[in-house]
């Protein structure tokens, strides 16, 4: 409450006297206000959850929301424009200005924020990516996607319904364990039991050239593959004699230097498959009732 109380009132008083009051003249990201508004603007778009929220948004009358989506698109578009400029690198603090104003637009004018988060989803940079796919997700109505089935299930499930949920859990680990501590603990763990699994994982995801490292990095491992047991593959990386040590390193050099990213390649896939999401989020809403 007190949060809401304070972002309501900085609301006010950049109502009140307009760009001068927060700007000063100058670029937004550059203003002394700068940390405050994007902390408190986070909060105006979030509750406590992490879910877009329009309590806030419902104590600002019509004539306010129609400032702030004047004001908003106003800068969004300034950010863009740079963003879009091959030398225009948006900093630490740009960037989190362009995901706090887009989020904010989502809420109050998500037909004109879809047309800004297309544009950033074209960017080669993949933090702004994220950005425009986040708002492209919230503005579908599939933020609750990951919310209609459960992760350590979907893992083992062998119901071809849930392909893409499954492929998503297995590719996030096999990610997420190799970039952790690289492909030797991914081999070492019991992640790996499934590698062959998580090679078409990556390549549902659309995770081509991660895919295809997991390939070559299986067809090291002579003459079956990376083993689906933990123990033979444990023995096979304690003897310093396999000869595929060497091999093993360039893959991982490869891999951390992949520009693949599984947060953009999830969002991508969601979208593309928006209709069953949004089917399977209707059917899960209904079951909570």
């Amino acid at each position: 409450k007190i949060f809401k109380e304070k972002l309501i009132n900085i609301l006010e008083r950049i109502l009140q006297d307009g760009n001068n009051f927060l700007f000063e003249g100058k670029d937004y990201y550059n203003l002394r206000f700068k940390e405050e508004f994007i902390e408190l603007s986070r909060l105006y778009a979030f509750d406590k959850n992490g879910n877009y929220n329009n309590a806030c948004l419902d104590q600002l009358s019509k004539n306010k929301v129609y400032y702030i989506n004047r004001w908003i698109p106003h800068h969004l578009n300034k950010l863009t424009v740079q963003a879009q400029n091959d030398e225009g690198v948006l900093n630490y603090f740009e960037r989190n200005a362009l995901d706090n104003l887009i989020s904010l637009f989502a809420i109050t004018n998500p037909e004109e924020a879809k047309d800004f988060a297309h544009k950033l989803v074209d960017i080669q940079d993949k933090e702004i990516r994220k950005i425009g796919y986040k708002v492209l997700i919230i503005v579908e109505g599939l933020e609750d996607w990951d919310k209609t089935f459960e992760f350590n299930e979907v893992l083992d499930s062998p119901n071809e319904d849930l392909k893409i949920e499954r492929a998503y859990a297995l590719s996030l680990i096999a990610d997420a364990d190799t970039c952790n501590g690289g492909l030797f603990q991914y081999l070492y763990n019991s992640y790996s039991d499934n590698h062959k699994d998580n090679i078409n994982a990556f390549r549902m995801m659309g995770m081509e050239e991660k895919a295809s490292i997991f390939e070559r990095l299986d067809n090291l491992f002579k003459p079956n593959g990376v083993p689906t047991s933990r123990e033979a593959r444990q023995m096979i990386m304690s003897d310093k004699y396999s000869g595929i040590e060497s091999s093993i390193s360039k893959l991982e050099s490869q891999y951390f230097q992949s520009t693949e990213d599984h947060k953009v390649h999830t969002l991508m896939i969601v979208l593309n498959n928006k209709d069953y999401f949004k089917d399977r989020i209707s059917q899960h809403k209904e079951l909570e009732k």
